[in-house]
């Protein structure tokens, strides 16, 4: 099981992600006080992974030897103005397509699986694969666990890894910490994934849209999506293949600022909860407030970033 101190460490690696050091030339600051404390104590045992169009896809693989874990984390979409619309174009490929050739009714986001499959097949400058790292390190005895974790977009993409390399450690050594993740795949490759994998917390912030997404639900069946996909391409953006609907991964922890709304949203099941929270979700976007004549967020995008459910997290 993992310890409240293990989930806030996950939660500083998937922060760390977003950050950037002149001073070491990877992507953290041994001077950052949410720098996880592993990291500074052990940081040449960190390797960076970048993959798919202008490098949108990135997560940084770590191991602490001492504590006989890898922990793998996943960047959520890129706010650099130069790869920002490439990852979010490919954030929207909804049409689901098969997890494998021989699970062909485990269906899962097309986007986050070309994602995913593109940081497996990359190496790092020692010529070494995300797997590569994980086999050698188990085979030696320098990790018996993996603990994966990731925000938003990045926690899509750490489920969907846990899914595909859990046999390396096996269920009870496989732990996953989400924040902000997105649906998916289908109830069929939850019901696999579970099955896979020892423990998943997914956390998430009633004022935050991004879990729920997607939100398109147009009633398509699978050959309707395809047809669509293959004619006209930019339609798939408004489409979900919903012959299969997209479900969440792990299990819901809720976070938020008001306890009274935290307690609320804590106690209701998951349909009910998918309602409540778009509404909160969108209700708290039309408060905005008038700046330099630009209209500013309210909670739905301010409650979104990594730092926030940092925050939350530690104030537990």
């Amino acid at each position: 099981m993992l310890t409240t101190d293990d989930r806030i460490n996950l939660a500083k690696h998937a922060l760390l992600t977003y950050t950037k050091s002149e001073e070491t030339g990877k992507n953290f600051s041994l001077e950052n006080e949410e720098t996880p404390t592993e990291v500074r104590e052990f940081y040449n045992n960190l390797h960076v992974f970048e993959a798919g169009k202008k490098e949108i896809d990135y997560c940084h693989v770590f191991l602490n030897e001492s504590a006989k874990k890898a922990v793998v984390a996943f960047r959520g979409t890129t706010s650099d103005e130069g790869k920002s619309l490439a990852d979010w174009m490919n954030n929207m490929k909804q049409i689901l397509v098969q997890y494998s050739k021989d699970r062909p009714d485990n269906v899962i986001h097309e986007g986050y699986n070309n994602s995913i499959e593109g940081l497996r097949s990359v190496k790092n400058k020692h010529s070494n694969s995300i797997e590569q790292l994980l086999n050698t390190w188990k085979a030696e005895g320098k990790a018996t666990k993996i603990h994966i974790t990731g925000h938003s977009k990045g926690g899509a993409l750490a489920g969907l890894f846990a899914a595909r390399i859990s046999d390396v450690f096996g269920k009870e050594n496989t732990h996953v910490v989400t924040f902000a993740a997105p649906k998916l795949g289908n109830e069929k490759f939850k019901e696999y994934y579970d099955s896979l994998v020892g423990e998943h917390h997914r956390y998430e912030n009633v004022y935050d849209l991004v879990p729920q997404l997607p939100l398109v639900n147009m009633g398509l069946g699978r050959a309707r999506a395809l047809a669509i996909k293959t004619f006209i391409p930019a339609a798939k953006v408004l489409f979900q293949d919903t012959d299969d609907k997209f479900v969440h991964l792990g299990k819901r922890a809720v976070l938020s600022v008001d306890e009274k709304v935290k307690s609320l949203f804590s106690n209701i099941d998951e349909n009910k909860y998918y309602k409540a929270a778009v509404a909160a979700s969108f209700i708290s976007s039309v408060k905005t407030v008038k700046f330099k004549f630009k209209a500013v967020p309210g909670e739905c995008i301010n409650q979104h970033g990594m730092e926030k459910y940092l925050g939350f997290l530690q104030s537990r």
